[in-house]
């Protein structure tokens, strides 16, 4: 698997900006952990104008670069900044095979410069493909032969692309099929888009740099051609795809796991790190363990530890343990339950939850979650926790992450909770569940007025995207 990232600053968000070029370098850093064999970048200027440049090492050593140096501080004054970071699966390592790769076409009028996540099967028997050496720089020569819907009659396999066409003015463009992820988001109160191949990624890295994103992170539906207007990216039209006939192949082939060899790292053609955890059982394991990977490439200094569970059977006696059905609790065997006062409801919230909160000063933490399940019965809706939004915190906290709860929520806020990917939410209250100890001890409690405020924001978002 290889990362994608990047920044579109609209028309009047092309000013100094600190944080969004410290964003830039810190995921630069970071996204090694979807690729450290090579890593690049291309740069829209304000005169519209394109550059690009790569080097064969990971992305701490490619920051320290003078030239990728100039870039990165010109990233808040640019209009498009986009990342690469690659895990090489078909071609060497060197400065050839890195992204992004560029083609002209003068026939067409048309220069197409651009990044790819995931691998492309038969490519190689396509009678024009002889002359190149990894499927992801043929993919930007067929872009810019074929145009940027047709030339997806091609490609076979996964993929994810983000490019620029100079011939299609003033947008930047983005795809993917199934097999490869792509979200974006918006910066509170600027015209600015982050994008990213890992939500949980750009929401904690955002976190670091006080970048408040808004309420949701939207995730690009499959076999779909995105059009991002530069000018203001909170405008973007959709187009589907050409269908995928193959008819330009000579016969079909299978894809098999690369092994480690000279290609590079060991990857299939399906993310291991996806965080939607396509390739594990448990989401929680692989979030956390994608925690850690990140907060050790880029540790932050000022955190302190937070440590709210018992680790050993002696603190275990006097853990605190509140439940909101305390029948439900004394069928798991949690006994001493009974004799807690869980005190007063307040909109959904026990008293002895919000206490928690508060002692542990998580009270209005924002975090981002995904929704899993409602039960309508109860009214409740769960969500499995991603990443803390405005809280630079102690991993290991965030691994005991059960799951995220609100109470009270009405079904057709559900039904419109789903139908977005990630949502913000703000802790008001916390409570120990030990029948999730092997998955998670800790239950996070939101607040259900937030809620409202999530499926206002989301229906906006869609009224102002309607035509799209």
């Amino acid at each position: 698997m290889c990362g994608i990232f990047g920044v579109i600053n609209g028309s009047d968000s092309r000013t100094v900006s600190f944080p969004i070029c410290h964003l830039v370098k810190d995921m630069f850093i970071v996204n090694t952990v979807r690729g450290d064999d090579s890593t690049g970048l291309f740069q829209i200027d304000k005169k519209h104008d394109a550059f690009l440049y790569k080097e064969p090492i990971n992305g701490a050593e490619f920051v320290g670069m003078e030239k990728a140096v100039k870039y990165i501080n010109s990233v808040d004054s640019s209009i498009v900044t986009v990342g690469h970071n690659r895990a090489a699966t078909a071609g060497i390592i060197s400065q050839e095979n890195a992204h992004p790769f560029t083609h002209t076409n003068a026939a067409a009028d048309r220069t197409v410069v651009g990044v790819h996540n995931g691998t492309l099967v038969d490519w190689g028997k396509v009678k024009d493909s002889k002359d190149f050496k990894v499927d992801s720089d043929w993919a930007m020569y067929k872009l810019a032969t074929e145009g940027s819907v047709d030339a997806f009659e091609y490609f076979r396999g996964a993929f994810a692309f983000v490019w620029y066409d100079d011939s299609l003015e003033g947008v930047l463009n983005m795809a993917r099929n199934a097999q490869r992820p792509m979200y974006f988001a918006y910066v509170k109160n600027r015209n600015q888009m982050i994008f990213s191949s890992e939500p949980g990624m750009m929401g904690w890295v955002a976190a670091r740099n006080n970048l408040d994103i808004e309420f949701t992170i939207y995730e690009l539906e499959v076999n779909t051609h995105y059009k991002f207007d530069m000018d203001n990216p909170r405008k973007f039209t959709k187009t589907a795809l050409v269908k995928e006939d193959y008819k330009h192949f000579y016969t079909p082939s299978t894809t098999k796991q690369h092994k480690k060899n000279k290609h590079g790292n060991n990857v299939s053609m399906y993310d291991e790190w996806d965080w939607n955890n396509h390739g594990s059982t448990n989401s929680n394991d692989s979030q956390s363990k994608f925690f850690n990977k990140m907060d050790a490439l880029l540790p932050n200094p000022k955190k302190k530890g937070l440590l709210i569970l018992p680790h050993n059977k002696q603190e275990e006696a006097s853990a605190v343990i509140t439940m909101a059905d305390l029948e439900d609790a004394q069928e798991f065997g949690i006994q001493d339950a009974v004799a807690i006062d869980l005190g007063k409801n307040i909109d959904g919230i026990y008293e002895t939850e919000i206490d928690e909160a508060k002692e542990l000063q998580l009270d209005g933490m924002e975090i981002a979650c995904e929704l899993t399940m409602y039960e309508e019965d109860s009214k409740t809706a769960f969500f499995d926790f991603l990443f803390p939004v405005n809280h630079a915190n102690d991993c290991s906290f965030f691994e005991d992450i059960g799951f995220v709860e609100v109470r009270n929520v009405p079904a057709t806020t559900a039904v419109a909770l789903s139908k977005s990917k990630v949502h913000h939410l703000k802790i008001k209250g916390i409570y120990y569940d030990k029948r999730l100890a092997k998955g998670g001890d800790v239950c996070l409690v939101a607040d259900s007025k937030l809620i409202a405020d999530c499926r206002k924001a989301d229906a906006t978002y869609r009224a102002a995207n309607t035509a799209a």
